[in-house]
């Protein structure tokens, strides 16, 4: 027997120019909380996300801080009492968001393939990013298959976890992601995304790690 129950409050204020590709300033915030119940047991979890967006003076460029923080009130140790955190998150061929980097759980430069994973009970992450003004094409393409803007944004973010032994770690990246609007045969608009990251594990001597990304967003 297995029963989950989740809920979440969310609150948002953003703004951008005309123009823009994205919100370029403002705050959202998140409250998740998540209980899972299996085998008489109870498994609580509670994510809060704030995320604040300073305009600067070049237009449509912009720079944010993205904070969450977690944590999981059981001593077990299970998928249903632990945050894992990998990745970019996008896939191959896509139908979400395409910057899943912001999420609380992506962390960019670690792929899933890697030989190191982040698992903890406990986190608080904090990401600064900076949002490059987009290029837009007058004329790139031709008439079934073109281009209307291109966007690059560049960020760098910490990671602080604890595991059940209360032992500490600590995570850093750095990154980049450039994403491409693409319409094909005039209505069906897709986003193709290229990344690259690299992560430390400063628990570790500092060794790195580093990921590519590739993703196409088919909207639905």
């Amino acid at each position: 027997t297995f029963m989950n129950v989740e809920g979440s409050l969310a609150y948002s204020y953003l703004k951008s120019s005309l123009g823009a590709v994205d919100p370029e300033k403002g705050t959202r915030s998140t409250l998740r909380y998540a209980s899972s119940y299996s085998a008489g047991k109870l498994y609580t979890r509670l994510v809060v996300t704030f995320d604040h967006g300073f305009q600067l003076p070049i237009h449509h460029a912009s720079i944010w801080l993205r904070t969450s923080v977690g944590n999981s009130f059981n001593d077990l140790v299970n998928p249903f009492s632990r945050f894992a955190f990998a990745a970019f998150g996008n896939n191959y061929i896509d139908y979400q968001a395409n910057r899943r980097y912001r999420t609380p759980f992506s962390f960019p430069g670690l792929s899933y393939n890697a030989d190191r994973f982040i698992i903890a009970r406990s986190f608080g992450k904090t990401m600064l990013e900076f949002v490059l003004p987009p290029i837009r094409f007058r004329e790139f393409g031709a008439m079934n298959l073109y281009s209307n803007w291109i966007q690059a944004t560049l960020f760098s973010s910490a990671l602080f976890t604890a595991d059940k032994a209360s032992q500490n770690n600590r995570f850093v990246n750095a990154g980049s992601q450039m994403d491409m609007k693409i319409v094909i045969f005039s209505l069906l608009e897709s986003t193709f995304s290229i990344g690259y990251a690299n992560a430390w594990d400063l628990n570790d001597n500092n060794k790195r790690y580093k990921e590519w990304m590739v993703s196409l967003k088919l909207l639905r």
